[in-house]
């Protein structure tokens, strides 16, 4: 276990009422102190603000940002609200340091797998990253826009490093956005050569609204979140509208050009 760990979360509020529990019981196995850092976008609050969830956790900032056209795209947002968490980390690393930096989203609820090797199955260990090293979960292969061809890309909603790792991938805002955020960042860190690493044993799954209505207390939550994943994108734009209202889910934090994630996509 590490002792001190700094968690970014940053974007759209979406199904943190969900997820924010599941979020609390990962980290609070990763390191004997968690501090957490979150940034959104104003029009998030209309149902669910995140700042009575952190009770008893140490919430370091929370930064409630108007829209920054400029900065608004699944590849700069992330960045932009990195950036406006910075000046507190800093604040902060003043008085403590950090082991490991995670960098992840609201509606992300991160698993730590088993290993399976081990006939008592038991938990893997989180160990400290590397020095210039951000580790995700898997690569994937996606449409580069500028080529037209197949590029890899990394799975974007979870990330860890170190602290100076964390703060040199946010200068990725001052480059072009080249319309595929997964793309992006990995051609970003591989240009400024940060290594980009593979952390299996930690699967963060995507909490999309039609996944709500699963009971966390089952007993294999992790299977059945990862079986549902994916069916978000194949439903219609009014079903997708029930679903929000229903579990009183801003409908603004689904417009999106995303189009696994928007609410007026479908895949079918």
């Amino acid at each position: 276990m590490m002792d001190h760990i700094a968690v970014m979360l940053r974007g759209h509020i979406r199904t943190f009422g969900y997820t924010h529990d599941l979020i609390f019981k990962f980290f609070d196995k990763v390191a004997k102190n968690v501090d957490y850092y979150i940034a959104t976008w104003k029009p998030s609050s209309t149902y669910l603000s995140p700042y009575g969830f952190f009770n008893g956790k140490n919430l370091v900032a929370y930064k409630n940002m108007d829209i920054v056209q400029d900065y608004y795209s699944c590849y700069l947002s992330p960045a932009f609200l990195s950036l406006m968490l910075l000046p507190d980390k800093k604040q902060r690393e003043r008085q403590v340091k950090y082991d490991a930096v995670f960098d992840t989203r609201f509606d992300v609820a991160p698993f730590l797998l088993k290993d399976k090797t081990n006939s008592a199955k038991i938990e893997k260990t989180i160990l400290k990253p590397r020095p210039n090293t951000v580790y995700t979960f898997q690569y994937e292969l996606h449409n580069n826009p500028s080529t037209n061809l197949l590029d890899i890309a990394v799975s974007d909603w979870f990330f860890m490093m170190d602290s100076p790792t964390y703060d040199k991938l946010i200068e990725r805002m001052a480059v072009p956005d080249i319309h595929s955020s997964q793309i992006g960042y990995f051609k970003f860190a591989v240009d400024n050569n940060i290594n980009v690493n593979i952390c299996d044993y930690i699967y963060p799954i995507m909490v999309r609204p039609d996944m709500l209505y699963t009971d966390k207390t089952k007993g294999n939550l992790f299977q059945s979140l990862k079986e549902q994943h994916g069916n978000w994108g194949r439903l219609g734009y009014f079903e997708k509208l029930r679903i929000l209202e229903e579990n009183r889910v801003s409908s603004f934090d689904y417009i999106t050009d995303a189009s696994t994630c928007s609410i007026y996509a479908t895949n079918s």
